[in-house]
């Protein structure tokens, strides 16, 4: 029997991020989840999704999904936190106007979706309190 038996970075306990983006939330009704891993102190992947109620909210989305990878590149004291560039992509359905032409010279509007995708690259900054408690995880592997 082999064993093998991996330690982890005592720094790195925290691994898993849930957050609400409550700004979208909040101002234009457009609930928004992440969900970021992060893979070692300077990389992390995650995504974020979200869900309009109704047309009439702040950028007309009905759904929203944008996967992310980021790279860290500040020296903070804390692994995946302090400025980081992004690369990520988008897949959602939106709310468009159409408007045609009557007759009669008025206009009528009709409203449907429309599939949107998109690649976009992002710089930004992440910081964490310092009162946020870490439960430590631990690995292991049997062979």
């Amino acid at each position: 029997m082999f064993s093998l038996k991996a330690q982890q970075n005592l720094e790195l306990t925290h691994r898993h991020e849930v957050k609400l983006n409550l700004g979208s939330s909040v101002f234009m009704a457009f609930p928004e989840m992440s969900y970021e891993y992060i893979l070692n102190e300077d990389m992390s992947v995650g995504t974020a999704v979200g869900f309009g109620f109704g047309e009439n909210n702040g950028d007309r989305y009905k759904f929203k999904a944008m996967p992310f990878w980021r790279w860290f590149f500040s020296s903070d004291a804390k692994p995946a936190t302090g400025f980081f560039l992004e690369a990520n992509g988008a897949v959602g359905s939106r709310y468009i106007d159409k408007y045609n032409a009557n007759s009669n010279s008025s206009k009528s509007k009709t409203t449907d979706t429309m599939f949107t995708t998109g690649l976009g690259l992002a710089i930004g900054g992440k910081y964490l309190s310092k009162n946020i408690r870490v439960m430590p995880m631990s690995h292991s592997m049997h062979v």
